[in-house]
């Protein structure tokens, strides 16, 4: 165990049903309501200290025992649909995809965007990684609908929790994505994925209306994935066969990360 950050464990209402049994860096955990009714998080053990983020659980870990040095965003606001939740399996570590961030071709060249680039970024902010990226984005249809004008903010909070804010040029959605890779083995993730939807104009009321919402919110799931996926083969070369290029923005990204390395690790 050596990246210091917070790190998801399971969603709080799979908890009120059972106690939950997880597995992070190589060590068995489990989540449970104690005696008093108050929710506790142990790894190896140990009780580690925990938040609640878009209904998901977070574990602070740190290998030496240091406390939370920073804190989580809180994910508020009206108007936006109830987190929908997918994972897939990786091996790969969080390092190689939270550095997706610095690396703007590969939106293109494994994404199938076009004309990605920088709007502004990428900034490194203590424990916050952040990047604004301008793109049309491959919706997934034929002929001329095929690319949509989009952008969308990025901000990464330790190794374990990516935030992303999509919003498209029409003005019609706004998408909220988490990222969360969790080491399960060393060399081994399993990611979990959230998206949150919220319709922007005037889709309709009564049973038209919540179908237009219901279809958009289904769309913008599966688009996730998808895209998701498409990194799936990245992340794993890089796990199998590292790559540092000598250029500013992955040699910073590098220096970013070291902050999350234990001192136990460094030694």
């Amino acid at each position: 165990m050596s990246a210091s950050g917070w790190y998801a464990v399971a969603l709080l209402d799979d908890c009120r049903r059972e106690p939950v049994q997880f597995r992070m860096f190589g060590v068995d955990g489990i989540m449970k309501f104690g005696p008093e009714g108050r929710l506790q998080v142990l790894l190896g053990g140990h009780l580690v200290p925990f938040c609640v983020r878009a209904s998901m659980v977070f574990a602070w870990i740190d290998e030496i025992g240091r406390e939370p040095d920073f804190a989580l965003p809180i994910l508020g606001g009206e108007g936006w649909t109830e987190w929908a939740w997918t994972h897939l399996d990786v091996d790969t570590d969080p390092h190689w995809v939270m550095r997706d961030l610095v690396d703007v071709d590969h939106y293109d060249a494994v994404h199938g965007y076009r004309s990605a680039r920088y709007a502004s970024g990428p900034t490194f902010d203590g424990h916050r990684l952040s990047v604004h990226v301008a793109f049309n984005w491959d919706t997934g249809l034929p002929g001329p609908l095929k690319y949509f004008p989009a952008s969308f903010s990025s901000e990464a909070f330790g190794l374990g929790f990516q935030l992303t804010n999509v919003l498209s040029t029409a003005g019609c959605y706004n998408t909220r994505h988490l990222v969360l890779p969790v080491p399960l083995e060393d060399g081994r993730c399993r990611i979990l994925l959230g998206v949150s939807t919220r319709i922007l104009g005037r889709p309709g009321q009564g049973i038209a209306g919540a179908g237009l919402r219901h279809i958009g919110h289904r769309y913008i799931q599966w688009a996730f994935r998808r895209d998701i996926a498409r990194d799936r083969g990245l992340w794993a070369a890089l796990q199998d066969h590292p790559t540092y290029p000598n250029e500013p923005l992955f040699v910073a990204y590098e220096a970013w990360t070291q902050q999350f390395q234990s001192q136990r690790a460094a030694s």
